[in-house]
């Protein structure tokens, strides 16, 4: 049989009136009971034991004779002090029952005798108010692990950035390269090429004659750029 916690605590939102919580977890790893009512709760008391539900039902048994039950049945109220002391008792001859006579006691089985000689604690007190401190610095722990792994995480995109910022500056500096024949934009329908005048009309270029009239047909205008008509000669 596998051992597992069972616990009194005080959720955030009951402190500072009379009322408790208890209930079980199936392991030992209190982590999950903290994950499941949170780090502001009060953990009065959380103890190791076998069969941590059946000890669950018991307590609930007794918590119904001597407390007030709300709503919700793992939830009770009553004197605080009174509630830790009914809960860590209940717990203790649980384990008590449990270890020494196991329900195979025959005759000379004396319960009591082994109760009373036992050196051994009968149940591990995994929290109290030491062991809250503890659990809490594990989370803290935690917690800044994290932070350090999303620092890593923003250094990394910060180099990303900065490599891909350096490949959009070489490739802007390729393209400047690359634009050595720039498009001829026309002003007032003129255009110079090698120095020469020339007439745009729509998507045709004519040469410019020296009265600065239209001369003959030089070639077509595509694309900002100046494709010359060749002879048929040539």
């Amino acid at each position: 049989m596998n051992k597992g916690l069972i616990y009194l605590i005080q959720p955030e939102r009951l402190i500072g009136i009379n009322r408790f919580k208890i209930g079980f977890s199936a392991v030992t790893d209190p982590t999950n009971i903290v994950v499941a009512n949170g780090k502001k709760a009060r953990y009065l008391a959380i103890m190791e034991c076998y069969d941590a539900r059946s000890l669950l039902g018991e307590i609930k048994e007794i918590f119904d004779d001597k407390f007030t039950m709300l709503g919700d049945d793992n939830y009770y109220e009553g004197d605080e002090d009174e509630i830790v002391k009914t809960f860590t008792e209940s717990v203790n001859d649980f384990i008590h029952s449990s270890d020494n006579c196991d329900g195979e006691c025959d005759s000379e089985c004396d319960c009591d005798e082994k109760s009373a000689n036992s050196e051994e604690p009968s149940v591990t007190e995994l929290v109290c108010n030491n062991c809250t401190v503890e659990i809490i610095e594990c989370f803290e722990e935690e917690l800044e692990s994290m932070r350090g792994e999303i620092s890593h995480i923003k250094n990394t995109l910060n180099k990303t950035n900065e490599f891909v910022q350096i490949i959009l500056n070489e490739i802007k500096e390729l393209n400047n390269q690359l634009k050595i024949n720039k498009p001829v934009k026309p002003n007032e329908n003129k255009i110079k090429i090698n120095g020469k005048e020339y007439l745009v009309e729509k998507d045709n270029v004519f040469t410019v004659k020296l009265d600065g009239t239209k001369g003959v047909i030089y070639g077509k205008y595509i694309n900002g750029q100046v494709l010359k008509y060749e002879s048929p000669d040539k």
